[in-house]
């Protein structure tokens, strides 16, 4: 079981497909009305980037550079990102990647014309990370 937690919204499940990109990224992002879970399409794998949750009353508490860790999403594995994590985009390593995420629609609303200070909140960590494989 895996927990899903959404508030103010409706929950929904969105179909993504992904191109592989360079492995850099210097801004994250986090959602306070909704835990996230990503379910594989693919077979993988890819890179999820994350960092702590900050003070969620805060929209400018940035995680500290030292707390951003980059992870393996393998086959057949699943993951909830719980609210206020911060994480960036998914890095395929394969050409194409897909997944299924779970999330809250009013959520995915805002990503696609983001309004930064509703529950998607990108912000810029003032670094740029890259990720040697």
């Amino acid at each position: 079981r895996m927990p899903f937690a959404v508030d103010d919204g409706e929950p929904e499940f969105v179909y993504a497909l992904l191109e592989r990109k360079e492995f850099k990224f210097s801004s994250l992002e986090r959602h306070l009305k909704v835990t996230q879970g990503f379910f594989m399409m693919s077979q993988g794998p890819a890179i999820i980037t994350v960092a702590p949750a900050t003070d969620p009353h805060d929209p400018q508490a940035l995680p500290p550079l030292d707390t951003v860790r980059a992870f393996l999403w393998e086959r057949d594995t699943c993951f909830v990102l719980h609210r206020g994590v911060w994480h960036g985009t998914i890095l395929p390593l394969e050409p194409k990647f897909a997944y299924i995420l779970t999330t809250r629609k009013e959520t995915s609303d805002e990503s696609i014309a983001p309004l930064y200070d509703g529950d998607v909140q990108i912000r810029d960590l003032g670094e740029t990370f890259e990720l040697i494989l």
